[in-house]
């Protein structure tokens, strides 16, 4: 008989299954989370923070994920419209500059320009809007030339240029055309003491026009301002040559 075959001493005062199970009040092992040793629960009152910790996080995290997807979508479009606006203006800038180069006029106005102390780029301004420098242009009241000349005012630039022979048709020569426009932008300049605004209002409506919308509208009674001007075809007028003069004048500026 081996060693584990011989039976196991009985203690005293012991029950056989308080020998082998020595856990309180004796008998069998007690079951699964009672007694001495229960088992293991989730504490709730720790979990519940930390879970609210983490929904928080997802939460504030998406909202930071959404918001720089919007910001840079935002700032996309930006460069988008800027882009945009860039190719609109090099395509009017160019539309400006070409048409001066192509219709070889350029030397005329600038050599008038200097001799009568006009600005190159506000001449250049005034023959685009007034004839896109077609020489032959002429309006429905009469105008004619690069610098669509009145009749009258013709007439009137020749007495004061003391020039002799001078006849409607000669509106036509491109030279003596910016010979005469120059000059009474010259003169409107003096006039108005080198407001542009008011000396473009003159060479549109005629300075009798201006000076009365002048003592009417401005707030000195001597200059307008632009959203001053009373008629909608003047100020749409001096509108344009300031944007064409902007666009000359920043070409030439950089390209004395």
């Amino acid at each position: 008989m081996t060693n584990y075959d011989r039976p196991r001493p009985r203690q005293r005062g012991r029950l056989p299954d308080q020998a082998y199970y020595p856990h309180q009040g004796g008998g069998r092992p007690p079951a699964p989370g009672q007694g001495k040793y229960p088992k293991k629960r989730l504490r709730l009152h720790l979990l519940l923070p930390a879970l609210l910790l983490i929904g928080c996080a997802a939460f504030f995290y998406g909202i930071a994920h959404t918001q720089k997807a919007s910001s840079q979508a935002r700032l996309d479009a930006l460069h988008q419209k800027q882009a945009e606006e860039l190719a609109k203006f090099e395509q009017r800038r160019d539309r400006y500059l070409n048409m001066r180069k192509d219709s070889g006029y350029s030397q005329i106005l600038k050599r008038y320009a200097e001799e009568n102390q006009v600005n190159y780029s506000l001449v250049s301004a005034v023959v685009y809007c007034e004839s896109h420098y077609d020489t032959y242009a002429q309006s429905s009241v009469g105008a004619r030339g690069l610098m669509q000349i009145m009749e009258d005012t013709g007439t009137w630039i020749a007495g004061r240029m003391k020039i002799e022979g001078y006849s409607y048709d000669h509106l036509f020569d491109p030279d003596l055309n910016a010979r005469f426009g120059v000059w009474l932008l010259s003169y409107l300049s003096d006039h108005y003491q080198g407001n542009p605004v008011m000396a473009m209002c003159a060479y549109h409506a005629g300075s009798g026009n201006v000076d009365l919308w002048a003592l009417k509208y401005a707030d000195d009674e001597r200059f307008l301002k632009l959203d001053q001007i009373p008629t909608p075809d003047t100020k749409s007028y001096v509108q344009r040559v300031m944007e064409a003069y902007a666009y000359y004048y920043q070409h030439d500026i950089q390209n004395p």
